[in-house]
């Protein structure tokens, strides 16, 4: 399977993948170059998606784990009232950029890594920041999290039914197996 990030001799990287996309390659057929590709199954993203949630709990847990037995060693609690509050917030920012400089390098986060499978442009080139990111993914996690403030009932119930509308859309859509985030960023969701 071709890298999608490097160019190679003679046709582009985009052309190549746009004759591979429009042919029967998807099926799982290959071009004259070789170049095979193949769309992620939905449940290699569902997967991806809670090893993400867990991954980030886990770290969280370590984090926590570590700063209680420092707090215990140094005989004082540095884990009560602000102080978690503030630990939890800068272990998901530290985790949020890891998994987003992962995806802005290679298109995959740690659980898309773990399930071998990739974000790509439509058209074959790189996500990069804006559109495989902050596009694909902040955008609707900054949305739902600025609605839970608000209105926590609402934003917890308008999360499920994304994420409920999501992996409908990844089943029904045998042709992309797109996502509403792959749809509002012009993503498809390929196996690495």
């Amino acid at each position: 399977m071709q890298d999608f990030r490097t160019r190679s001799s003679g046709r582009s990287t985009v052309e190549k993948f746009r004759q591979a996309y429009y042919s029967s390659a998807l099926q799982g057929d290959s071009d004259d170059d070789g170049m095979k590709v193949e769309l992620a199954e939905p449940w290699r993203r569902v997967v991806a998606f809670a090893l993400n949630a867990v991954l980030m709990f886990v770290f969280a847990l370590g984090v926590g784990f570590i700063l209680g037995f420092v707090g215990r060693a140094l005989g004082k609690n540095i884990t009560d009232g602000w102080n978690n509050a503030v630990v939890g917030l800068v272990v998901m920012l530290v985790y949020a950029i890891g998994q987003t400089m992962m995806m802005v390098k290679t298109g995959q986060s740690l659980g898309k890594r773990i399930m071998r499978i990739r974000v790509i442009s439509a058209d074959g080139e790189p996500i990069g920041l804006l559109k495989g990111v902050l596009l694909r993914e902040w955008v609707v996690f900054l949305v739902l999290q600025i609605v839970a403030a608000l209105l926590p009932v609402v934003g917890a119930l308008l999360a499920l039914v994304l994420l409920a509308a999501s992996i409908i859309m990844m089943f029904m859509d045998e042709e992309g197996r797109r996502s509403p985030q792959d749809w509002l960023a012009n993503t498809l969701v390929i196996r690495a």
